[in-house]
């Protein structure tokens, strides 16, 4: 193996392995997130259970952290599957953080940062769409679930939608990329992302 893309690999996990939930919590609250709601170490639940403020900075440096260890492979020289293949590595520490007993958040907007990189415009647009689809859901309050918040909703739909990508994107790296990272999620967090829909389901058939 070319000891560059192994030391790459094991940044990419290590910097994913940091999970900034736990710390801005903690510089908030002298609390620990997985004390809170769904118990998550990710932006949502600090955004639902700190302050806006806390989830958006959450969001963003877990975002960042999907977005470099890509960057520093191209400036590395390495291009193709192998980008797919360090970016996957930040997921795969989000989810199951060495410094944390392997038990991390989700891994969505750490995705989205590796999504910026590789496909700037698309990931704008999907965005916009998650956005838009949250705050029409928080104005109008359509809730289809107790269980769960808009945001929350907003987030499942929107892992739904990358996961679509995968099938109908004719880029190689992007779509490889996409498929490794979100099989992670889907390992991780497959049980959460159902229930939501099974809840839609419920709601819509006792409607009926």
């Amino acid at each position: 193996m070319n000891f560059k893309i192994f030391w790459l690999i094991l940044l990419a996990y290590s910097m994913g392995s940091i999970n900034p939930a736990t710390l801005v919590t903690y510089i908030a609250l002298k609390k620990d997130i997985r004390d809170f709601g769904d118990r998550n170490p990710g932006s949502t639940n600090v955004f639902l259970n700190v302050n806006k403020a806390s989830g958006m900075i959450v969001f963003l440096l877990d975002a960042a952290k999907g977005f470099l260890p890509i960057w520093l492979a191209e400036r590395a020289g390495f291009s193709g599957e192998n980008l797919a293949i360090i970016g996957t590595f930040v997921i795969v520490g989000h989810d199951f953080p060495v410094f944390h007993k392997f038990k991390g958040g989700t891994g969505v907007a750490s995705i989205i940062g590796g999504l910026f990189f590789l496909a700037l415009y698309k990931t704008i647009i999907l965005f916009s769409f998650i956005f838009s689809l949250i705050f029409a859901l928080s104005i109008f309050k359509r809730k289809f679930s107790s269980n769960y918040s808009p945001l929350e909703v907003g987030e499942a739909i929107g892992f739904i939608l990358m996961l679509y990508l995968v099938f109908v994107n004719k880029d190689y790296v992007l779509r490889s990329y996409m498929l490794f990272s979100t099989s992670v999620v889907v390992l991780r967090r497959f049980d959460k992302v159902l229930g939501i829909f099974k809840n839609v389901f419920r709601r819509r058939h006792s409607n009926a």
